[in-house]
């Protein structure tokens, strides 16, 4: 039963450890998922702004 209880505290102390470095790195994952779509926003909006400018240069 010691060696359980023992075991069992073991396992218990990493998860408490490593709980915030696994929370942190979805929150890095989150936040680059973000960054990411909103780039690619941006890059649409560009291009669709290019090609609006070069039609009504053409036109």
């Amino acid at each position: 039963m010691d060696t359980f209880l023992a075991f069992a505290a073991v396992i218990i102390l990493f998860v408490l450890l490593a709980l915030p470095a696994v929370a942190g790195q979805a929150h890095e994952r989150r936040i680059t998922r973000q960054l990411r779509a909103a780039q690619a926003a941006h890059a649409a909006a560009e291009r669709r702004e290019a090609a609006r400018r070069t039609w009504h240069i053409a036109a």
